[in-house]
């Protein structure tokens, strides 16, 4: 069916399942792109006006993609597999047109340039002392004095406890190295189970220890704990001016895909995020999406 000729059967608004309102990142969220319109993505791109939210952003499907360029928006990536095999592309619309401009461009590309310009080498030795292993409950406190050292502001409110230990339990994943019983790295994954796909994100490494290549060693164990689930694709939101963790991901084997232009609020201030992405070696108990 043409998306384009669905009709509204909804009022948008913030109570509407298929939205988020990220008032955080001065941003909406469009969760659900099935069956929308050209004319319920103008509700959707009214509602933000209204809200004053920069910038609405989406993951929609092949067959879905016209309708949202048709409504202005714009391809920024896509994620191959993020549908049960099925390609998402990463789309948005810029209600502030100053931040639709990437003001770090050069930098950003050269950092590019450098990745791609490395070996695909993740296989690092793990230096003596160093422990890799799954975060719980009682690591929280440590991890929130890490994210409150290195990040002045971040997308999500990984300072609160109550959300770390929520998102401990339902959703995300976290591993850590560990040097001497205290927390010196972290990053998470994300779960999507219905679409069998991950976000690998949350990655911190406190300034004394980085070039160590500890983020990449973590990402291996979240990767041979996300096969483990059956899990078939990856990726990855990097800061784009960073380049320890775009060279990270490049070792690992992710591919980048496209860039996120001011896409959150992190540091202090709107940041262009790349697009990384990793399918999963299939195996004999992975093939085929369930």
């Amino acid at each position: 069916m043409n998306p384009s000729a669905v009709k509204v059967s909804y009022e948008i608004g913030s109570k509407d399942p298929r939205i988020f309102l990220d008032q955080t990142n001065d941003r909406l969220k469009i969760l659900d792109s099935g069956g929308l319109s050209v004319e319920a993505l103008a509700e959707i791109k009214e509602y933000a006006m209204e809200m004053n939210v920069g910038k609405i952003l989406c993951n929609c499907r092949r067959d879905e993609r016209e309708a949202f360029l048709q409504s202005g928006f714009i391809e920024e990536g896509k994620i191959d597999g993020f549908f049960q095999g099925e390609t998402a592309y990463s789309v948005s619309f810029f209600n502030d047109r100053d931040r639709q401009i990437a003001r770090r461009r050069d930098m950003e590309n050269k950092i590019l340039a450098q990745c791609f310009a490395s070996a695909r080498d993740g296989d690092r030795p793990l230096e003596e002392g160093v422990l890799i292993r799954d975060a719980d409950d009682k690591d929280i406190p440590q991890l929130i004095c890490m994210f409150k050292e290195i990040f002045k502001t971040y997308p999500t409110p990984v300072h609160r406890a109550d959300y770390l230990r929520h998102i401990m339990k339902n959703k995300t994943m976290f591993k850590v190295a560990e040097i001497d019983g205290e927390i010196v790295s972290v990053a998470s994954a994300e779960m999507d189970v219905k679409n069998k796909n991950a976000e690998i994100t949350d990655c911190a490494t406190k300034p004394a220890c980085r070039g160590k290549g500890l983020l990449t060693h973590i990402i291996a164990r979240l990767e041979e704990s996300l096969e483990e689930k059956r899990f078939h694709v990856l990726y990855s939101l990097s800061r784009a001016t960073e380049p320890g963790i775009n060279k990270a991901l490049w070792k690992m084997g992710y591919d980048y895909t496209g860039r996120m232009v001011n896409n959150c609020h992190i540091c202090g201030s709107f940041e262009d995020m790349n697009l990384w992405v990793k399918t999963l070696k299939p195996t004999a108990e992975t093939t085929g999406f369930c």
